[in-house]
C-alpha cells in the first residue's frame, strides 16, 4: 500500500510540473502576442508615408481638334494610387478649381480603379443629371469637352488629406456665359520638390547617453546603414543636439551630410522637430526646425535624395539595427502621432502652423 501511495504522489507531481510547465508556456506566449501587438501597433500606427508620384497635366485635343479640350493627366513615375474600392496603393481623391472659382470632385468611372506610372488618364464633362466631372482612361467624344479657361487639378491622399499634386492647366473652348461660385477653396500652398520629415517628440529619461548604444538617438530613419540611409532624423552623438542627416543622388553611397540644432533636449518637454530639403533653394537646401524656427541650414546639391531602401524605422527603447548591430542608437521617449514624410518641401508658414497646432 505504501509503494502504491508513494507511486500515486510521484505521478501526480509528475502531473502538476508538466501542466504547471504548460501554463508558463502558455503565459509566455500570451505576454509575447501582446507586447507585439503593442509594438507594431504602435510604430506601424506612427509612421505614415506619404505617397510619391510625378504627374504630367496637360490640355488633350479631343479628336485632334484643339477647340474641343479636356485634361490630360500622365503619370510618370513614383507609387501606384488608389482612386476607389479595389484600387491598389493608397486611396487618393482627385479635386478641380474651375474656371469660375467654384470646386468640383472628378468621379472615376467603374472601370478605372488605380492611377499607375506609364498610365494616362483624362477628366471631361458628363452628361447626367446633374452633369458632372469624370475621369476615364478610354478616348474622349467630343461632347465630353471643357469650357474654356483655367482649370486647377490637385491629387489628395484620402487618409492623410496631404496635397500629393496641384497643377494648372487653360484649356481651350467656349468660356461659361454665366459663371457662378459654389464654392471658395483656399489657394494651395506652393510645394517645391523635395523632402519632409516632421515629428513631436519627448524624452523620457534625462537624454546624456550613459553607454555606447544610446549615442545618436535615432527618431526615425530610411536606412540600415550610413552607407544607405535615405535621410535620418535622429540626435547627435551625445544626445545634446537634434541631427537631420540626407543622402542625395549625387552622393552615391556616401553616408551623406548632416545638420545640427542649437536647442539641446531636456527630459518632460515636448519638440517639434522638422527636417526640409529643398532641391530650389541653392542658399539653404538642407535645413532643421525645432519648434516652428529655422535653427540651421546647409547648402547641398539639387539632385534629388538617393532612392529608398525600403528599410523604414522608427526609433524607440529598443533602438535600431544600424550598421550590422541590433538594439542601438536608442531612444527612450515619446513620439506623437505626427511623424510624417512628404516628398515635397512644406512651405515656412505650414511648418509654424503645424507647431502651433500643439502635440497630439
Amino acid at each position: 500500500m505504501d509503494e502504491t501511495h508513494s507511486c500515486h504522489i510521484a505521478a501526480d507531481n509528475s502531473i502538476s510540473e508538466i501542466i504547471g510547465v504548460l501554463l508558463i508556456i502558455i503565459l509566455l506566449i500570451a505576454i509575447a502576442t501582446i507586447v507585439s501587438a503593442m509594438w507594431f501597433g504602435w510604430a506601424g500606427g506612427l509612421l505614415s508615408r506619404t505617397p510619391y508620384l510625378k504627374v504630367n497635366i496637360s490640355a488633350y485635343d479631343i479628336g485632334g481638334d484643339p477647340n474641343n479640350q479636356s485634361i490630360e493627366l500622365f503619370h510618370h513615375n513614383g507609387d501606384v494610387l488608389s482612386l476607389q474600392a479595389g484600387g491598389k496603393g493608397t486611396l487618393a481623391n482627385i479635386t478641380l478649381l474651375l474656371p469660375d472659382g467654384s470646386f468640383a470632385n472628378a468621379i472615376p468611372s467603374t472601370d478605372l480603379k488605380s492611377f499607375s506610372p506609364g498610365q494616362f488618364i483624362y477628366i471631361s464633362k458628363k452628361a447626367g443629371t446633374p452633369s458632372y466631372y469624370g475621369i476615364s482612361s478610354t478616348p474622349l467624344q467630343k461632347s465630353e469637352s471643357l469650357m474654356g479657361g483655367k482649370y486647377t487639378v490637385n491629387i489628395i491622399d484620402a487618409n492623410t488629406h496631404i496635397l500629393l499634386v496641384t497643377q494648372s492647366v487653360t484649356i481651350n473652348g467656349q468660356l461659361n456665359p454665366n459663371p457662378t461660385v459654389t464654392t471658395t477653396m483656399t489657394p494651395a500652398p506652393i510645394h517645391y520638390p523635395g523632402f519632409t520629415v516632421e515629428t513631436w517628440v519627448k524624452w523620457n529619461q534625462n537624454p546624456t547617453a550613459s553607454n555606447n548604444n544610446e549615442m545618436w538617438a535615432t527618431i526615425v530613419v530610411d536606412g540600415d546603414s550610413d552607407s544607405n540611409r535615405r535621410y535620418h532624423l535622429q540626435h547627435d552623438m551625445t544626445n545634446s543636439l537634434f541631427e537631420f542627416a540626407i543622402a542625395t543622388s549625387v552622393n552615391g553611397g556616401g553616408s551623406g551630410t548632416w545638420i545640427y540644432s542649437t536647442t539641446s533636449p531636456k527630459k518632460d518637454i515636448w519638440y517639434y522637430i522638422a527636417g526640409v530639403y529643398n532641391q530650389t533653394d541653392p542658399g539653404n537646401r538642407h535645413k532643421i526646425y525645432v519648434n516652428g524656427i529655422m535653427e540651421n541650414g546647409a547648402t547641398s546639391d539639387a539632385s534629388g535624395l538617393r532612392s529608398s531602401p525600403n528599410k523604414y524605422q522608427v526609433g524607440s527603447p529598443g533602438g535600431i539595427t544600424f550598421n550590422g548591430e541590433s538594439n542601438v542608437r536608442k531612444f527612450n521617449g515619446v513620439m506623437g502621432s505626427s511623424l510624417h514624410t512628404y516628398e515635397y518641401v512644406l512651405t515656412d508658414a505650414e511648418i509654424q502652423g503645424h507647431y502651433n497646432n500643439g502635440h497630439p
